[in-house]
């Protein structure tokens, strides 16, 4: 049930179905939403959406009016919980940050900006983390969005992205309570169903929550088939999988395969996140200079651009690592040389023609849209799959 602030006095029914493919199918909900709005003369700022009986948060949509309501502009992205409502996360979060270009930065010019931005993440996630970027945008507004729903949630990506601290960012949004972590590499069949009837039974009240790690590790994907279709009752079971969890040889279940790609949140690598690694950067740097006695003064956009086109270390430790050395062997107070750890790859870099350019787009649009499964997405494109490897290595396209 869809309910309008009371002083439009108007309710618009949706129906329910059921299923985890209910999540996405929000492209209905809206028309029905727009239909309704551009028959009222009221003026509109934000809408109350109470949740079916299996969820007790209810969510607000935002979005701006104009007085011409056939210009009425919102979408699933401005969906918020209530408790949210007047966080201003649009100030905070808004993904909509671009690098400056000059020559050099001082080192505390972000501090507050910084600081504003990893308290709120840290308010509503628990977990330590930036986001300036649109991507990170896009995937912290995934987590709100799907934590209205009861269903098990899949977090991909390449190793040391931080998947597993993402899932446990949904769980803290959600309130959770205990959250069990179990490594699927490490366990048998039979100890993975012996834990999840001790997570069966845990009292729901509490909000208990499961997280299974590796899930790719899986032979038999039966478990994960139980946990999709039976009724959890605020009990939250999270996936965590490398990006070729659906590419597997063998036939994943039908079940399985549509509800966990339809719930599903990608973990972003560094290097399709730069706005981000820009401020973790200065982040970093400004927390080591405590421990240098403020060597470092500014930092220069050459040592940025390095840092960018280095093949980096996704963990943030390493990334640390790299920095505190750099800062030891400066002898100026300008940072300005990135040196990676030998192991550390420079990414390659290839010029395109345009044809080209476009070519790798569409691929890799294709690959993000089945999440990287390469047999779906050479099924889309119409070439082989000897074809569409040749070319993922061709524009240095990373699928693992």
């Amino acid at each position: 049930m869809l309910v309008m602030a009371s002083e439009f006095r108007k309710f618009i029914k949706i129906v329910k179905k059921s299923g985890p493919g209910n999540l996405v199918k929000l492209d209905q909900f809206f028309k029905s939403l727009r239909n309704n709005l551009e028959k009222s003369s009221q003026t509109v700022s934000q809408i109350k959406i109470d949740l079916p009986n299996d969820s007790k948060l209810s969510l607000f949509l935002k979005f701006e009016s104009a007085q011409n309501q056939n210009n009425l502009k919102f979408n699933y992205k401005n969906l918020v919980p209530e408790k949210m409502i007047d966080s201003q996360s649009s100030c905070v979060l808004s993904g909509n940050f671009s690098i400056p270009e000059i020559n050099h930065f001082q080192t505390d010019q972000y501090s507050q900006l910084i600081k504003n931005n990893k308290n709120y993440i840290k308010k509503w996630f628990g977990i330590d983390s930036l986001c300036f970027s649109k991507i990170s945008y896009e995937t912290f507004t995934k987590i709100i969005r799907y934590s209205i729903t009861g269903y098990p949630i899949l977090f991909y990506g390449e190793k040391g992205t931080g998947r597993t601290e993402l899932a446990k960012g949904m769980h803290f949004f959600r309130e959770g309570g205990e959250l069990t972590e179990i490594n699927c590499s490490t366990e048998t069949n039979l100890s993975l169903a012996t834990e999840l009837e001790i997570f069966l039974q845990k009292d729901n009240r509490s909000k208990p929550g499961l997280l299974l790690q590796n899930i790719d590790q899986l032979e038999d994907l039966s478990i994960l088939e139980s946990l999709i279709t039976m009724d959890l009752k605020e009990r939250y079971v999270y996936l965590t999988s490398s990006i070729s969890f659906f590419d597997r040889e063998e036939k994943i279940p039908d079940v399985i395969y549509h509800g966990l790609s339809n719930l599903s949140i990608r973990s972003i690598p560094f290097r399709e996140r730069p706005e981000d690694l820009f401020f973790i950067i200065f982040d970093k740097v400004d927390s080591l200079n405590h421990i240098y006695d403020q060597k470092i003064k500014k930092i220069s956009s050459q040592y940025i651009q390095n840092a960018m086109n280095a093949w980096l270390p996704e963990n943030s430790i390493e990334l640390e690592n790299i920095i505190a050395k750099g800062i030891e062997k400066e002898t100026s107070s300008i940072l300005s040389k990135f040196s990676a750890h030998e192991e550390t790859k420079t990414m390659p870099s290839v010029s395109l023609t345009p044809l080209e350019e476009g070519e790798k787009n569409v691929i890799l649009e294709y690959l993000q849209k089945n999440n990287f499964n390469k047999n779906k997405t050479r099924k889309d494109l119409g070439i082989s799959i000897n074809t569409l490897n040749t070319k993922i290595e061709k524009y240095g396209i990373v699928t693992k």
